[in-house]
């Protein structure tokens, strides 16, 4: 039979093991956080000059000519949209 001086002991070591993972783990999650706000900031930037580039250049027309209208009047986007989401997705 263990001591009752022993049991303390193990309960305090666990909850400061417990403790010391939570101080390791918050850390590394608001850096992830942080992370992930930022990349989706930058993707969403990427997409919307793209996008604009894309519009500027008549990128929208030249689909349009090439024979892929039909394919995209179902859609509500237009091509030029539809490669800016993919390059936000793909980012």
């Amino acid at each position: 039979m263990t001591s009752p001086a022993l049991l303390a002991v193990e309960w305090s070591q666990g909850i400061d093991d417990a403790w010391s993972d939570v101080a390791t783990f918050v850390p590394k999650l608001l850096g992830f956080l942080v992370i992930l706000f930022i990349g989706w900031f930058v993707a969403k930037a990427l997409a919307r000059v793209a996008r604009g580039v894309l519009e500027r250049v008549g990128f929208n027309s030249a689909i349009e000519r090439g024979g892929i209208a039909k394919a995209l009047e179902s859609s509500p986007y237009d091509a030029a949209e539809m490669v800016g989401k993919l390059i936000f997705y793909g980012l």
